[in-house]
């Protein structure tokens, strides 16, 4: 019996429909799968196994002796949501001859099917891989018959095995390192959320430390084509002065064409979308959330109107040029076709070099396929398709005239575009670029050296420096795909060049983790860090919040992907960072965290231990501070000193506990009830090891 095991429920019925057909298969639905003759179809239901938090290694208590986390031995545990689902994988796994991993093709869906058959005692069972990048049934055959030996992915699972140890590494030592620094529980830092804080704290920080710049500009007109003053290449000037006495010297004069450089200059339409570009278009155009225009497009990949959806590539392999005409001819309208290119035209997005895991997000062409689609559906497949359909688009050609003109002595340019054929913006007006120091014409243009004419209605502009925009989801998606073109080094560089902070599947929901954490909120459409994100950015060390790390682990991850880097070398490196950061948190007690960013609402949420008291009766751990109990930070097994906030029913001040804490005793605190109910008036001390009342004065 061959088990097919699918990423999520709504594939595995997509599965079942493949294998009726090419296996000819009759299958019988059952709690959790799909029974058949000689296939049984199951599912996960997102991460169904993952790496074990802390406390199942004993370090259930957020001290500062507990850190650094490094388990010797790596623990897995099962999602307690999904606890029946992986009951029926696993008896399904001990009843199969085979194998099939049928995940989302890419390094997470190989991680996600692996950690199941790992869980569930099936790695000595034959196994093979289903790599697909369409749900449309003809390209579902084709990836079935050309089912793998999972082995040829095994280096591919290594590196996602080894990307999330690496970030449950940092991130959960570095959340409670600077949770229990700053005694604030519930921070959170990662190798990808806290670089793209930084991105929102930095563009913060320009918008609101900006001071208005303004520069000059002289512009006149010469046989009503407009010019611009140029002295030595520049044409913004600090002070109007120079540009007012070359108004008066040139007002109403002659001047005199000295250059005309003209060269024909041809713009191609641009590519299919691939997720990030999408999720930027869908934001500036539609105003929909990043993570809302991943849902809706995986939906439609799920109902088969879109190809696989998390892809970072934009291109097509060559061999789907046949493939996708026959899409476009589907597609396309009358009114469009006169300004498509056809079959032998020049298409730069079918190369197949440039194809990652999965290709370009496009339109399927399945007919009827809209009707019952939400509103928020309709909307993304129509950008998919209008993007598409336009990639076929002929390209922009005109001509660039790059003008001098001489009057008195004194220079002037302008740039003159003579449009011979629209092309693909003729599809879409909005693609047409604006910019304020160029012409755009579509009907005849001629100007030759020697040609003379008046300089006439001259004008001193002040204008205004652009002021930075805080960023929207647009702008910081963009930030966070090309994040690492600004690294030094080159192979980190090259290592981020296609993948930026993230990937296009984890980006939206970095952005919704950073709302959800409170370290930036929404300002109309703009995204603005909080006086919490702030001081985090200020706080962590500066690897966590640069790219640099990212690029790093990308190079490496890539590279063991191919088999070209040790995995036991990678999780060193990362071991040892680790081992590093743990000197950064006790100097994080001297930030100054503001009382009110405290998330009150976390039970036991750790209220201050930047006091620095020593334990009283170990004289080593520091005194750890909660809302209900303050106790030693060697935890239980190595002191198990501990005061609780209320004795006798009575909550004890932050004044109280530190006198017990500092000097053995408090003075006298009115207020206790004993068991029997009545009222006492008692001092609190510390004697062997406990705290007692005491009724000396």
């Amino acid at each position: 019996m061959k088990l097919l095991i699918a990423e999520k429920p709504s594939v595995g019925q997509t599965y079942k429909a493949l294998l009726e057909k090419v296996e000819g298969e009759n299958f019988v639905r059952k709690d959790g799968y799909l029974q058949g003759k000689n296939h049984i179809i199951s599912w996960c239901i997102g991460h169904l196994v993952g790496l074990a938090y802390p406390e199942k290694y004993g370090w259930g208590q957020w001290t500062l002796h507990n850190l650094p986390m490094i388990p010797v031995k790596w623990e897995y545990e099962i999602s307690k949501g999904t606890r029946k689902q992986f009951k029926v994988l696993a008896e399904l796994v001990k009843r199969s001859d085979e194998i099939i991993n049928g995940g989302d093709a890419g390094r997470e869906g190989e991680l996600i099917v692996g950690l199941v058959v790992m869980m569930a005692g099936g790695m000595k069972i034959p196994q093979k891989r289903l790599w697909l990048n369409s749900f449309v049934m003809k390209d579902m055959e084709k990836a079935w018959k050309k089912l793998e030996p999972a082995v040829n992915y095994r280096n591919l699972l290594t590196s996602a095995v080894a990307r999330s140890k690496a970030d449950w590494l940092v991130g959960m030592n570095g959340s409670r390192g600077y949770s229990i620094g700053t005694g604030i529980r519930g921070l959170s830092v990662g190798r990808v959320q806290t670089p793209t804080l930084a991105l929102i704290v930095n563009r913060d920080d320009s918008v609101e430390n900006w001071k208005d710049k303004y520069y000059f500009q002289l512009q006149c007109y010469w046989n009503d084509t407009l010019f611009t003053f140029n002295r030595e290449g520049e044409t913004k000037f600090e002070e109007s002065k120079v540009l007012e006495q070359v108004k008066s010297a040139c007002e109403n004069k002659t001047g005199v064409i000295r250059t005309v450089d003209k060269k024909d200059r041809i713009a191609y339409p641009p590519k299919p979308f691939n997720l990030t570009d999408l999720q930027k278009e869908a934001n500036k155009k539609l105003g929909f959330k990043a993570v809302d225009t991943l849902k809706y497009t995986q939906s439609l990949y799920e109902k088969k109107l879109v190809t696989y959806p998390r892809t970072d590539s934009a291109y097509l392999p060559e061999s789907m040029k046949d493939e996708a005409f026959e899409i476009l001819d589907k597609l396309k309208t009358a009114q469009q076709s006169q300004h498509l290119q056809g079959r032998d035209g020049r298409f730069a997005f079918f190369n197949s070099s440039k194809v990652t895991d999965h290709f370009a997000v496009i339109p399927t062409g399945e007919q009827g396929g809209s009707e019952g689609l939400s509103p928020g559906e309709l909307k993304i497949l129509g950008l998919i398709t209008k993007r598409f359909v336009t990639a076929f688009g002929k390209p922009k050609k005109w001509l660039e005239y790059k003008i001098e003109m001489e009057c008195e002595e004194h220079t002037f340019v302008s740039s003159v575009n003579q449009v011979l054929e629209p092309g693909y913006t003729a599809l879409d007006k909005e693609t047409k670029k604006k910019d304020e120091d160029e012409i755009e014409i579509e009907g005849s243009f001629s100007m030759t050296e020697g040609d003379t004419g008046l300089c006439k209605d001259f004008d001193v502009a002040e204008k205004k420096v652009t002021k930075p925009k805080y960023h929207t989801e647009a702008t910081l998606l963009q930030a966070m795909e090309t994040a690492g073109k600004k690294l030094d080094d080159d192979e980190l560089r090259e290592a981020m060049k296609e993948g930026g902070l993230g990937t296009p599947a984890t980006r939206a929901q970095i952005i919704e983790t950073l709302k959800k954490r409170e370290y930036v909120t929404l300002k109309n459409k703009s995204i603005v860090s909080t006086t919490k994100g702030r001081q985090l950015i200020v706080l962590v060390d500066e690897k966590i919040k640069s790219p640099a790390m990212t690029g790093d682990w990308e190079m490496k991850l890539n590279k063991m992907a191919k088999g070209q880097y040790p995995f036991k070398d990678f999780m060193g490196e990362i071991e040892n960072y680790v081992r590093e950061l743990n000197s950064t948190y006790k100097s994080a007690r001297a930030a100054s965290f503001e009382q009110k960013i405290i998330d009150s609402r976390r039970p036991e949420s750790v209220v201050s231990d930047e006091d620095g008291l020593t334990c009283p009766k170990c004289k080593e751990g520091d005194i750890i501070k909660t809302d209900k109990v303050w106790y030693c930070s060697r935890g239980k097994d190595a002191c198990g000193f501990g005061m609780w906030r209320t004795v006798g029913k009575k909550k004890l001040s932050d004044k109280q506990l530190e006198l017990l804490a500092a000097k053995g005793s408090t003075r006298i605190i009115k207020g206790f009830t004993s068991k029997s109910g009545k009222k006492f008036d008692a001092k609190l001390v510390f004697v062997d090891d406990r705290v007692k009342y005491s009724f000396d004065k």
